[in-house]
Parts: C-alpha cells; sequence; structure tokens
C-alpha cells in the first residue's frame, strides 16, 4: 500500500504543483477502464467521434475550454460553436443538437461526478462527455460518447480512454513518438530538466489514431486508482474547509466525484498572485490562456474570461497528503 509520506516542505524552496511524476506501485485491480480503447490523448479521442460521425458539421463547445478540444474540429473544417457557462460551472441552459451536430459537456475540475451524466439525459448520441478534469468517472451513459486523459491523474507520457456508443476498429498501431524522460528526470529530482523534457512530450501529442504507449499503459496498470481517488476528494475538501470562504464561485464536491484540483477563484487578474506562489515553489497552472485570448464580440463571455484570470487550480493530487494542503492555504492566504 502506497503511504501517505509529506514531502520535504519548508515555508520556502517548496515542490508543490506541476506534472505528475512516477508514482509507486500500488493495488490495482487491473486495466482501469477496461472497457474503453484505449488511445494517445483526449484529442485523439474527439478526433475519433468525429471520425466515426462523418455527418456531423457543428460541435457545441463550452466557451471556457482548452484550445486543445478544438483542434479536432480544426483540422476537419467542422464548425465550433460556443455556448457559455453559469458561476455553478454548468451551461447556462440546455442545449439540444440537431441530427448533424454534437455536444460536447465538460465536467470542469471533476466536480459533479456521476450527476453530470443527467446533462446528457435523452440527447443520445450527439453527446459527449469531456472527462479529462474526471478521469475516474468511467462510462457516462452507454448510448454516448465519453473520453478522458491519463495525463492530468497520472505520471504517463500520453493515454486516454474513449467509450463509444457504437463498435469501433481498434488502432493498429501505438504511439511511439512520446517519451518518459520527463517522469525520469522528475524522479531524480532534475525539476528544471524534466520541465523542459515535460514541454518536449506535449508537442508530440496528436489527434493521430494510434493507441497509447506501452510504458503508459504498464504505468496504469500499476497505479493504486482507489489511493488516487481517496487523496484526491481528501485533500480538496481540506483546501475547501480551508479556503472556501474566499472562493466567489461554486465548489462543491460531488459525493462520487474524483476532483482534479481545488479551484479558488479569486476577483481580478491574479497572474502576479501566480507568480508568487512559484516564486516559493508552488507551482499552479494557467485555465486557459486560449480563454482570455478568444474573440468574443458580443461579450456573452465576460464570465469565462474572469474566471480564467481569477483562477488558481490548487493541486490535490496523490503526491501529497494534508500537511501540503496546510502549507498551500497557508501561502495563499498570505499573499492574497
Amino acid at each position: 500500500m502506497i503511504q501517505n509520506v509529506a514531502t520535504d516542505t519548508t515555508k520556502y524552496g517548496l515542490n508543490i504543483g506541476g506534472f505528475i511524476g512516477l508514482e509507486p506501485d500500488g493495488k490495482s485491480s487491473g486495466p482501469v477502464h477496461p472497457d474503453a480503447l484505449f488511445l494517445t490523448s483526449g484529442r485523439a479521442c474527439m478526433a475519433a467521434v468525429l471520425d466515426a460521425n462523418p455527418e456531423v458539421v457543428r460541435v457545441h463547445v463550452p466557451y471556457y475550454s482548452c484550445g486543445s478540444v478544438l483542434v479536432a474540429m480544426e483540422e476537419r473544417g467542422i464548425e465550433v460553436s460556443f455556448y457559455p457557462i453559469a458561476e455553478t460551472l454548468l451551461p447556462q441552459k440546455r442545449i439540444e443538437p440537431q441530427d448533424d451536430e454534437l455536444l460536447v459537456l465538460i465536467d470542469l475540475f471533476g466536480l459533479r461526478g456521476s450527476s453530470f451524466t443527467q446533462l446528457g439525459a435523452g440527447l443520445g448520441r450527439n453527446v459527449v462527455f469531456d472527462d479529462t478534469h474526471a478521469f475516474h468517472a468511467g462510462r457516462r451513459e452507454r448510448h454516448q460518447w465519453s473520453f478522458n486523459s491519463a495525463r492530468k491523474f497520472h505520471g504517463t507520457p500520453d493515454g486516454a480512454f474513449l467509450y463509444a456508443p457504437i463498435p469501433l476498429q481498434a488502432p493498429t498501431g501505438r504511439n511511439e513518438g512520446v517519451s518518459a524522460e520527463h517522469l525520469l528526470l522528475r524522479h531524480l529530482g532534475a525539476n528544471a530538466e524534466a520541465y523542459a523534457a515535460f514541454r518536449r512530450n506535449e508537442e508530440c501529442i496528436t489527434t493521430e489514431f494510434r493507441a497509447g504507449n506501452l510504458i503508459s499503459e504498464l504505468l496504469l496498470e500499476r497505479a493504486d486508482h482507489q489511493y488516487c481517488k481517496t487523496a484526491r476528494r481528501r485533500n480538496f475538501l481540506k483546501l475547501a474547509e480551508l479556503l472556501g470562504p474566499l472562493n466567489t464561485t461554486s465548489a462543491d464536491l460531488g459525493p462520487d466525484a474524483v476532483p482534479y484540483c481545488y479551484p479558488l477563484f479569486l476577483q481580478g487578474d491574479r497572474s502576479q498572485l501566480r507568480s508568487d506562489l512559484q516564486a516559493l515553489g508552488i507551482f499552479i497552472p494557467v485555465f486557459w490562456n486560449d480563454v482570455i485570448a478568444r474573440q468574443d464580440r458580443t461579450g456573452e463571455f465576460l464570465f469565462e474570461k474572469n474566471l480564467s484570470r481569477g483562477l488558481l487550480p490548487l493541486p490535490v493530487d496523490q503526491r501529497y497528503g494534508l500537511s501540503e494542503m496546510e502549507i498551500l492555504a497557508e501561502q495563499v492566504k498570505s499573499l492574497i
């Protein structure tokens, strides 16, 4: 069993956040998503969905989304129609796609769990659940599409799982273009070199229809997924306890949800706060510069732009225990 051993953290020179490196072997019951296709990335899963639905001419996507989810549509010349979300982080209104359209629903930050599935009720195969923030959600509905991304939850070179409502031919080749160099470098403590290698590896992730790398598959089979679920929920709830009064948007965790992060939303541009945290060794990503730069002629998506500027997606993953969460919350509060 993986022990919850805290890293050697002091008030300064912390090492919290950033991509996940190699994990200790855990008690795994085998493949984590045995009924899904194992592909190389979430964007490759989206591409496979589109290729299986050649009649589709338009895809409805939340404006608050990473640009990578749009790559498959752009490559195929398919129109993207953005829709707004409310402060609940759910769509402002129900969207019913036409026969030649798809609706992408994103479980933002992995907060909703199984309750998120209800958003696609009655919409059939025209719904695609993007679970890149909800790796452990599994299959949503058997007659609807869903996919996830392993790299946001585990230390792997690539990997994603696609659940399809129709039979799909499995890919004939694996993704050999990625590397585990960044994982090894991080394991050895060479963090600057590891991050550079991580960026190089990310550039090798494409929409090509290939199975995930063998190293990724083996690492996922050896990961302790139950511990991952338990640790992420525990750490999220601790940050919610310590930072919840500061949060200006909804960050409630569903009873069976396994979160990607704790989304702390503060009003205003918090880029300086993110820089100050990085100087202490706390690395917080930006979600997403794509949203800030994305054109919005009507001003309909002001909430989404403000969310991108003011959001701190704080790490809650299985690398950390409650002591790290307390340090993290202390540093955030001291810098606000």
